[in-house]
Formats: C-alpha cells, structure tokens, sequence
C-alpha cells in the first residue's frame, strides 16, 4: 500500500519517519540555534515545540526526513 502511494506521489520522502533516530538526542543543537535566531524564536519554546509546530515529527515521536535535512549532526549523514 505505501509503495502504491509513493508511486502516485502521495508521500513525499521529507515527510516519511525516519525511525532510525531517537529524538532526544540525534539533532545538533548548533543548527536548531542558528534556526531560532534567524526564525526570530525565543528560547523560551522547547526544541520539541519547534520540530512539531515545523512537522518535522511524526505522532510516534520520529524524527521526519525532512528534519534529517534540516537539523542534521554531520554534514553528508542521515545521523
């Protein structure tokens, strides 16, 4: 079933889990803080409140793709 929606487009990769990632820890704090200054964001909102309010999450708390891409530890790396 999920192959016959990616066939026709209907999931898109940065929105698929990457479940290979443990949200507590597999991010870089350096790339969520460059993100905050140039987003406008306080430190009053939570790292987590930032990746959901971006739905870079998924309900089962994964990391998406898309977050791989954007808040990655190593350049070049899925984590």
């Amino acid at each position: 079933m999920r192959d016959f929606f990616q066939q026709t487009d209907r999931i898109y990769f940065d929105e698929a889990p990457y479940k290979k990632t443990d949200f507590a820890t597999d991010h870089d704090k350096e790339n969520i803080e460059v993100f905050r200054t140039e987003a406008g964001l306080n430190n009053t909102i939570s790292k987590e409140q930032v990746f959901h309010n971006l739905r870079l999450t998924t309900k089962e708390a994964y990391f998406k793709n898309g977050a791989v891409l954007f808040f990655a530890k190593k350049t070049g790396t899925l984590f």
